[in-house]
């Protein structure tokens, strides 16, 4: 494993061109599928890990690639039984810990000594029949982003210490600052601030925000929305903008790349790319249209993952794609 893992960082540290944005880089592309190894075609996200592991979730479960093969957690262990209880799996990865966590509701981490998933806690009782949409998690807390509100729930014993939001679709839950986290929802951006238990909306309360990112030094959030595009919100001048271009479609992740760039996924169209810098309208960077820069055989985007090289999206029907310099072929 040691030796495996010290040639994929090699190839990636080799290949590494950290300043030259996406359409100007010779990049291939190299498809994760089933026949690949990976457990299911229908992957939902993807994290790295401080081993340079990459970990993405499926329908079936949990797959680990280690630059070479996939190993895969059924989660059906320890009682856990995510893979048969809900349909989709997300993960988090926090001080160096892997989460993982099911639409209906069960939390899990992996363990290394065990090397395999244990489940935390169960808190389907509090999704009212619903999914849960995302998950946020400090020492104290876990945060619920559910369709009709956001719950804070004590970790020891989950009992409620809040529930906020009400009647609102909580879409996803990032973290702004210590003790703070920003929500996007179909009632717009809103911060929360857990050690005074305080909630403030900051933008487009008609906005139905599906994803979020955090640019600190640019003091910018980016926000991804169902059905209305990409748009910005300046903290310092609190203004909001809509990126041009593709102001229709769903966007599902985005992520900052090569310093200057931003990435976004967009269900159904594939990876669209703007500058992080300016504003400046977005490209198609890789999809299965014929105006795509690079084309790849899936465009319903899920989930990313980028480091300074490449670029790993998780899709809806065709497991796992790579765009890179080298796609880690060989």
């Amino acid at each position: 494993m040691k030796s495996t893992l010290r040639l994929f960082l090699f190839v990636i540290i080799l290949v590494a061109v950290q300043s030259v944005p996406a359409q100007q880089r010779v990049m291939s592309v190299r498809t994760f599928d089933v026949t690949s190894g990976i457990s299911s075609s229908m992957a939902f996200d993807v994290v790295k890990d401080d081993y340079g592991f990459i970990w993405t979730s499926t329908r079936l479960g949990i797959d680990c690639f280690d630059g070479q093969n996939f190993k895969h957690y059924s989660l059906s262990k320890n009682d856990m039984r995510m893979a048969d209880d809900g349909v989709r799996h997300d993960l988090l990865y926090i001080d160096h810990n892997i989460y993982v966590y099911s639409d209906l509701g069960r939390i899990g981490h992996y363990r290394e000594d065990i090397d395999d998933f244990e489940e935390l806690c169960n808190v389907k009782p509090f999704l009212g029949g619903h999914s849960l949409h995302d998950l946020y998690i400090d020492e104290e807390n876990y945060v619920l982003g559910l369709y009709n509100g956001l719950y804070i729930l004590d970790r020891k014993d989950l009992t409620v210490k809040d529930e906020t939001l009400k009647g609102a679709n909580i879409h996803c839950i990032i973290p702004f600052s210590e003790k703070t986290f920003l929500v996007g929802c179909n009632q717009g951006l809103w911060l929360f601030d857990l050690a005074h238990n305080t909630s403030e909306m900051l933008a487009c309360p008609n906005l139905d925000i599906k994803c979020l990112y955090y640019d600190q030094e640019q003091r910018q959030v980016w926000m991804g929305t169902i059905g209305e595009g990409l748009w910005t919100f300046r903290l310092d001048t609190q203004t909001v903008a809509q990126v041009p271009n593709y102001e229709h479609v769903i966007i599902t992740c985005i992520s900052p790349y090569a310093g200057t760039q931003m990435l976004v996924g967009a269900d159904g169209d594939g990876i669209l790319q703007t500058s992080r810098l300016f504003t400046s309208p977005l490209v198609l960077l890789a999809g299965t249209s014929s105006e795509a820069l690079l084309e790849v055989p899936s465009s319903a985007i899920q989930g990313m993952y980028v480091d300074d090289v490449n670029v790993w999206s998780t899709t809806y029907d065709n497991g796992v794609v790579l765009l890179g310099p080298n796609s880690l072929t060989g």
